[in-house]
């Protein structure tokens, strides 16, 4: 059963910990078990005669994403709040145009439109924000950043506390297994509301959720859970070190340091082992976006994976002067500049050539410039027919994710499916008759060890072809979007 001694104890101590004096609580509330569980437990230990200075609100945002079913879970909440007897606050947003406003993928637009909303709410109320993620997250979480390849950060999975924007963010529930908070709902008689999109696998981390966790857990019993926790939590205290000795080593290769800038020495990769320079790696490119996103909940970068790595330490060793290395989380950019390399953030000139990135298939819909990229999944074979230049289709198991839409560059090289060999763009549109005008609409898919998959709308590349061999059929659709 769930301790809710245990949670009072860590609301207290990490508040203590960041400085904090004032008992308020802002919790994020979307009417699913494990956000009504945390309201539930909070209105409980506010109950006790002891706790009268805890001041609990509850927030939910109505993303407009589920037609009728949104409404209802606002109306949920609503109703949940009244017989908690605590404060709610409430908005509803137009998620998808937030989408196409902002040119971001589904996923970001809603977490920055929650996030937005959150911490204006925790402003107001002069509190700390409190999620719900759980036991179960915290390994969903992990096993996906080990599928991508990630460092010691990626491997401590989700923080129990971490400050944004100078507002504390506690998850107080990371120790608290899945079935703990069914088994107190069932104690409150607690109601809640179910997304019915939680059960599409499609998405990656509900595949993650719904089949590959349950499997290793029926294979390896109630271990995979402990073990899996176990493991985050030395990561977490192998981060804490790492951090210390990069501090120390970090003057080996920083030359100068600035808000969007960090200049390092090339050279300095020379004095230092392979596995010193990744940890590194990881650790100063975390430090710039940290930085460079003060007033974001980090909504656009996720850890370097280790093709990530392996590119930035081969541009290191072999770039020449004035190269660029993109295809990196949170639109960062590594810029060689003879003996130094330039860490920035890519340059936001036009919108329709900003540089969109892509970590999983769950990223889409995705807006680059005017244009609407989505996904489907398929598992059924189809008769792959090349008639409509915005529908393409490949392997998906052979895309090297992350993936890029970007602008075309003076040199770019592909491979068109049919070619031996590869050509440059510009002979490609030169010996097709493209227009001056079609050229500068045109764009480019690139996978992480930027090979050239799409020039889009025009042609696909040899790579990632669907075939006989082919399981899962990536279908991607381009649409124009008008402004």
């Amino acid at each position: 059963m769930l301790k809710k001694e245990f949670i009072q104890n860590f609301l207290e101590t990490s508040l203590s910990k960041a400085n904090k004096t004032s008992l308020n609580f802002v919790v994020a509330l979307s009417g699913g078990p494990d956000s009504v569980a945390l309201a539930y437990l909070l209105s409980e230990i506010r109950a006790n005669k002891n706790n009268n200075d805890w001041n609990i609100c509850l927030a939910h945002l109505n993303h407009s994403l589920r037609d009728s079913e949104s409404d209802y879970d606002e109306l949920f909440c609503y109703e949940l709040a009244e017989k908690l007897s605590l404060e709610i606050f409430s908005k509803k947003i137009d998620v998808y145009a937030y989408m196409k406003k902002h040119k971001i993928s589904m996923e970001s637009a809603a977490r920055e439109c929650r996030y937005s909303f959150l911490f204006d709410i925790c402003r107001k109320k002069n509190a700390s924000l409190l999620l719900a993620h759980h036991q179960y997250d915290l390994i969903e979480t992990l096993i996906m950043n080990i599928d991508r390849g990630c460092g010691i950060l990626g491997m401590s999975s989700i923080p129990e506390i971490n400050i944004v924007d100078d507002i504390v963010v506690l998850r107080p529930l990371l120790q608290v297994s899945k079935d703990d908070l069914f088994d107190y709902l069932k104690y409150c008689d607690g109601k809640y509301v179910v997304d019915k999109s939680n059960n599409n696998n499609l998405i990656t981390r509900n595949r993650y959720r719904n089949i590959i966790i349950p499997e290793l857990v029926k294979i390896r019993d109630f271990n995979f859970i402990d073990c899996s926790v176990r493991m985050t939590n030395c990561a977490k205290s192998l981060w804490i070190i790492t951090v210390k000795l990069m501090a120390k080593v970090r003057s080996k290769y920083i030359i100068s340091e600035k808000d969007d800038t960090i200049v390092l020495s090339r050279n300095s990769f020379n004095d230092f082992n392979k596995s010193i320079n990744r940890e590194f790696l990881r650790y100063i490119v975390n430090v710039f976006f940290s930085k460079i996103a003060k007033k974001k909940f980090l909504a656009n970068y996720s850890e370097l994976t280790s093709v990530h790595v392996d590119n930035i330490l081969k541009f290191i060793k072999d770039a020449k002067s004035g190269k660029t290395l993109s295809c990196l989380p949170g639109n960062i950019v590594f810029r060689c500049e003879y003996d130094v390399v330039v860490i920035e953030q890519r340059k936001m000139i036009d919108c329709c050539y900003a540089m969109v990135s892509v970590n999983s298939v769950h990223d889409f819909p995705v807006m680059y410039g005017n244009y609407l990229l989505s996904v489907e999944v398929l598992t059924n074979k189809i008769e792959v027919i090349d008639c409509d230049l915005t529908l393409e289709f490949f392997d998906k198991t052979k895309l090297n994710f992350p993936l890029s839409f970007d602008k075309i560059k003076d040199g770019d090289r592909f491979s068109p499916i049919g070619m031996n060999g590869s050509m440059l763009i510009s002979d490609f549109f030169t010996n097709n008759k493209v227009s001056q005008k079609e050229r500068k609409q045109a764009f480019k898919l690139v996978d992480a060890n930027e090979n050239i998959l799409w020039l889009v709308p025009h042609r696909i590349s040899s790579k990632a072809l669907v075939d006989e061999k082919t399981m899962e059929i990536l279908k991607l659709q381009v649409t124009v979007v008008n402004s």
